[in-house]
């Protein structure tokens, strides 16, 4: 988690479990990684029911921007990886699913 906020691109990071709890967590700003951790199952979840419905297509992770900041979650398996971005910055997403994979691997 460290060395992804250490990027110009990211502002915070966290792993989590399905269940909601935080594995490790570095966000920025105000931001409740409680509040989140426990959301991003079934934002996830809500999300991904969404994508199979209209394209009959699964989804390994989704994208979104509030208030000027991008923020990205990756589920693998029962872990979630969310990255929270830098105002005004794009996320490096190839960098950060090479990261997911790797995250994923480590769970096994």
């Amino acid at each position: 988690v460290q060395s992804i906020t250490e990027q110009r691109e990211t502002s915070g990071a966290m792993i989590s479990l399905a269940e909601g709890q935080i594995a490790a967590s570095q966000l920025a700003g105000n931001v409740n990684a409680e509040l989140l951790a426990f959301r991003v199952p079934r934002l996830f979840s809500t999300t991904a029911d969404q994508v199979r419905e209209l394209l009959d297509q699964s989804m390994s992770y989704f994208s979104f921007s509030a208030e000027g900041v991008q923020w990205i979650v990756f589920k693998l398996g029962n872990i979630f990886f969310t990255v929270q971005g830098t105002a005004g910055e794009s996320l490096p997403v190839i960098k950060l699913q090479s990261v997911a994979v790797e995250i994923g691997r480590q769970r096994r």
